[in-house]
């Protein structure tokens, strides 16, 4: 999906961009200790039974992790639903100046509390997206 994106995007790149960011997902739910369904484990942290895992967690730590990294083909930014709403939601996409908004990549490691979710903006049917 990555390399059908760009003719420019680098093929290791996306690659590695792919194994990593998948893996980096499942690390931080292991990491913020979810066993359970995300709207649970948030309740979970809003009782102080849990520390992190709501989705804007999610959306930094992958970015942080992704700017360490260094990826040279593609740039990240992050996205909301449902801004000011009781479930807003946070996740990031992955872009470049010859994608057009509804073409990029939402990649949500939230949504399935650790597996990313990963599809183009305009095919996600559960959230519409706008620029955060």
């Amino acid at each position: 999906m990555i390399i059908k994106s760009s003719e420019y995007i680098d093929k290791n790149e996306a690659s590695d961009f792919s194994t990593n960011i998948i893996l980096h997902s499942v690390f931080l739910a292991k990491s913020y200790k979810v066993n359970t369904h995300p709207l649970i484990h948030n309740t979970l942290i809003n009782l102080n039974l849990k520390q992190k895992g709501f989705c804007y967690h999610y959306a930094n730590d992958l970015l942080k992790y992704i700017n360490y990294k260094k990826y040279k083909s593609f740039k990240f930014k992050k996205i909301v639903s449902n801004r000011n709403n009781y479930f807003e939601h946070t996740a990031i996409i992955l872009t470049r100046k010859d994608i057009n908004f509804e073409n990029s990549i939402v990649l949500d490691a939230w949504r399935d509390a650790g597996k990313l979710y990963f599809s183009k903006i305009k095919d996600d049917k559960k959230y519409k997206w706008e620029l955060k």
